[in-house]
């Protein structure tokens, strides 16, 4: 059971209190403009992330529509070995 501190007439005004200070907080503290340093940043390295999944075909699927957007977002690949359990343990062969 949920038990409350002080009055439950008040939880409305405390929900609405806790509302408004979250969205000063988000108005207030996303004024900072992005350096312009951040444009001549360094590009990223690319990196080959590769995924072994062992005996769950849908994960194996779902990793692979996310090959392209690894790519947009890294510069890199991703890469998904799928097999068994037993087919993992025994190494490469």
């Amino acid at each position: 059971m949920l038990r409350f501190i002080g009055d439950r007439t008040t939880l409305p005004l405390r929900l609405a209190i806790a509302l408004l200070a979250t969205l000063a907080g988000g108005l207030l503290g996303c004024s900072k403009k992005p350096s312009e340093d951040a444009a001549e940043a360094p590009p990223k390295a690319a990196v080959k992330l590769t995924v072994a999944v062992a005996d769950d075909p849908p994960l194996a699927a779902a990793l692979r529509r996310w090959q392209a957007e690894w790519a947009g977002l890294s510069g890199g690949t991703l890469a998904v070995e799928e097999g068994s359990v037993e087919e993992f343990l025994a190494g490469p062969g």
